[in-house]
């Protein structure tokens, strides 16, 4: 029996949430606390899920994620085996900064880079476009 975590349900919850208000023209908002914890569980949950295919990548890159509204932050690690979240770190090729909600829009590939600042190596945000991507398993 297949079994959903709730908070999954509520953060996909809520990007369905935002495509169907943003299709009909209507501004979308997020609480902070909420955005930053559905941020946490993109960042921490789902981007490092298990079977992720090896990625071709010949250096780890650090990504710092720093929602400045609940003062969090997220470095994760692409390399070669995927992706490893962590909250603290130290060096980082890119630094994206904003709200939690405008982050948890972009990581979901549903913003532009413009809505944050980013500091850094531009290019790791294509990375993670290519890579992070929701697919349809099929319910496996």
């Amino acid at each position: 029996m297949l079994q959903l975590d709730p908070r999954r349900q509520a953060s996909e919850i809520a990007i369905h949430r935002f495509d169907a208000e943003h299709a009909r023209g209507i501004e979308s908002h997020f609480e902070p606390e909420f955005a930053a914890d559905m941020l946490d569980e993109l960042l921490s949950g789902f981007a490092p899920r298990p079977g992720l295919e090896a990625l071709d990548i010949s250096t780890e890159r650090v990504l710092h994620v720093h929602a400045n509204d609940v003062d969090e932050h997220w470095y994760l690690t692409i390399g070669r085996d995927g992706i490893t979240t962590a909250r603290t770190g130290d060096h980082v090729d890119l630094t994206a900064s904003g709200t939690a909600a405008e982050l948890y829009l972009l990581f979901w590939n549903r913003a532009e880079d413009s809505s944050v600042s980013m500091d850094g190596e531009k290019d790791l945000m294509d990375l993670w476009r290519q890579i992070c991507q929701v697919r349809w398993s099929g319910g496996e």
